[in-house]
């Protein structure tokens, strides 16, 4: 029988079970992809979500009308408009529950976490977490298991991809996340700078000259690349990571030891290094302030990256981006 899609009033229920100290995580582990591929649009692996650089903006906390439970979250920018528009469905259905969507940048949220659950109190009844810090909360405590009463999470099971849910459950096998976030891998171009390089710009032309194999990626890079700006990439590193998510996606093997030293891993490092040698990519860090301008000044032709990438381009680049 076919999954039945999860929904936005599917996703704020089982928020709502999850309202005793739950971790809910954005995370996105990679399915399978023919081995040699470059990311398509919507098509490819898919990529986890790491957020924007942006200070709180939410209002201090306000307490619940009197009779009703209220949740705290605590999310990412981008992601509060989801959580924000879901909230209604959800305020429908369990019309004595208000659930309130913070926003905080990565950085604060982790920090404030931390502080919260060291100091034992002030942390949100949810987390929306990016999975670079899943392992580091994993192992320190302070959440619910979802799995037991009377959460009972497991009812949800059915609804997942095998490698999302399973990727929630901590060593000692207790499901502390729901791995909701499995985007699929895009290439985003910048048509100007194909333009300028004498390269199609229109996405039937380009989707050959970059997503049908990362030999060909790399070729058009160098039509296009150039000692000082532009480059082709932001940063030679997401080759490596999109061609391991392709092929070699999990770092550990069933008996539970590394999975780095194969023949996909070392192909996915040749790429890269090959990238970096030809000059292509800017050796940007992502998530940095001079990331985030890249976006602004035309000098980036593609950056690889999950489709959700699409919102924050405009977030970064605005009118520049437009078109």
């Amino acid at each position: 029988m076919k999954a039945r899609k999860i929904t936005r009033r599917d996703m704020l229920r089982m928020l709502g079970l999850g309202a005793a100290g739950a971790l809910l995580a954005s995370c996105a582990p990679a399915p399978a992809a023919t081995p040699t591929q470059a990311p398509a649009a919507g098509e490819a692996q898919a990529t986890a979500a790491p957020q924007a650089t942006e200070v709180p903006t939410t209002a201090p906390a306000t307490p619940a009308p009197k009779g009703q439970t209220k949740i705290t979250m605590w999310t990412y920018p981008d992601d509060d408009i989801y959580f924000n528009a879901a909230n209604g469905d959800f305020q429908k259905d369990n019309p004595d529950i208000t659930l309130e969507v913070v926003k905080l940048d990565t950085g604060d949220l982790d920090q404030k976490l931390t502080a919260a659950l060291v100091g034992g109190t002030g942390a949100p009844d949810l987390v929306d977490l990016e999975q670079g810090y899943l392992g580091k909360y994993t192992s320190q405590g302070g959440f619910v298991d979802l799995a037991a009463d009377p959460f009972n999470a497991g009812v949800y099971q059915k609804d997942f991809p095998k490698f999302a849910w399973d990727a929630g459950y901590s060593p000692d096998h207790k499901l502390y996340f729901i791995y909701y976030s499995t985007a699929p891998a895009v290439i985003h171009y910048r048509r100007s700078l194909f333009k300028n390089a004498g390269l199609p710009s229109e996405p039937e032309e380009v989707r050959p000259l970059i997503c049908q194999d990362w030999e060909g990626y790399i070729s058009t890079g160098e039509k296009i690349a150039k000692e000082s700006g532009p480059w082709f990439i932001d940063y030679a590193g997401a080759i490596f990571d999109n061609y391991r998510n392709q092929n070699s996606p999990n770092w550990l093997k069933e008996d539970g030891s590394l999975n780095i030293n194969n023949p996909e891993n070392l192909q996915g490092l040749k790429l890269a290094q090959l990238a970096r040698k030809k000059g292509l990519d800017a050796k940007l860090s992502a998530w940095t302030p001079e990331w985030e301008n890249s976006f602004k000044n035309d000098q980036v032709a593609t950056y690889l990256s999950g489709d959700w990438l699409q919102g924050l381009v405009k977030v970064y680049g605005g009118e520049p981006t437009k078109g």
